[in-house]
């Protein structure tokens, strides 16, 4: 994140320097001293929105999977289509209709496999913990370890 907006840099800097007019005319038309300050406030908050944006798509990415990420921003916009279809005056067409569902079930077989991904998992973790009661003597236990309880730590889920 703080590497991508750092490259970006550069390529702004010389951008604006070699297109934009800064003449004293130009700032006095686009920042009128009545509204100067609103505007350098808007501005303000608008950078600290994007680097709390960018933060959060890392953080999330970090904690699920790039392709976690990818499929909850593709299917996002499903209800907004749906909503074009329903409530505006817009054209319904088979393969709008067909684009839709496919998205849907798409995300409905995302889900299911990341379900069974997850299961599997559960299902290695217990023989793994089976495994480990085993002692030196070749007798295996027939005890089951209880459930971890998952704990938070710096924001990634920990079992």
């Amino acid at each position: 994140m703080y590497y991508n907006n750092v490259l970006t840099l550069p390529v702004l800097i010389v951008c604006t320097l070699l297109l934009e007019s800064w003449t004293r005319a130009n700032l006095a038309l686009n920042f009128p001293a009545s509204t100067r300050s609103v505007q350098y406030i808007a501005m303000i908050y608008s950078g600290l929105g994007t680097i709390f944006i960018s933060y959060a798509s890392a953080w999330c990415i970090r904690i699920t999977s790039s392709t976690t990420y990818s499929m909850v921003g593709a299917l996002n916009k499903l209800p907004i289509a749906v909503s074009g279809l329903l409530f505006f005056e817009k054209d319904v067409t088979k393969g709008g209709v067909l684009a839709i569902l496919m998205g849907f079930g798409s995300g409905v077989a995302y889900a299911l496999a990341k379900k069974r991904e997850s299961g599997a998992a559960r299902r290695l973790e217990k023989e793994r913990d089976i495994e480990s009661l085993e002692d030196g003597d070749g007798f295996e236990r027939a005890t089951l370890l209880p459930p971890r309880k998952p704990s938070m730590k710096l924001g990634r889920v920990q079992e």
